[in-house]
């Protein structure tokens, strides 16, 4: 989910406690929309919508091909898993990759918008 609204994020709340009885909160995600511009002898770029291209990696680019949106999170951030972007990155490269988009995506505006996640309340 990008860039959710107060209106929007009450629904989805609302949904899940009259369907589950489960308080949730979207909350913001280190990770952000992006599409693969292109691949090069094993180096990844990926656009996130300011017309630059930045070298990523991922863990696992078997599935990877040019014009896949994918998340990705910037090299020094943390991700969901408590492990550091870094971690996982060449020095050369600037994102990685931590999964395909899967819902389809018909608007490129998105591309650089942060991502949000469901979170439980206690």
């Amino acid at each position: 989910m990008h860039n959710p609204n107060r209106p929007l994020v009450e629904l989805i709340g609302n949904i899940i406690y009259n369907s589950l009885k489960e308080k949730v909160t979207i909350v913001s995600s280190p990770v952000f929309l992006a599409k693969i511009s292109f691949i090069k002898d094993g180096k990844i770029f990926i656009e996130l919508g300011d017309d630059k291209k930045y070298q990523a990696g991922c863990r696992d680019a078997k599935e990877l091909s040019a014009g896949s949106y994918v998340l990705a999170s910037k090299k020094g951030t943390r991700l969901d898993d408590g492990n550091m972007a870094d971690d996982y990155l060449r020095s050369d490269e600037e994102y990685l990759i931590v999964g395909l988009e899967e819902s389809g995506i018909d608007d490129e505006s998105y591309l650089g918008q942060q991502a949000y996640d469901l979170k439980k309340q206690k």
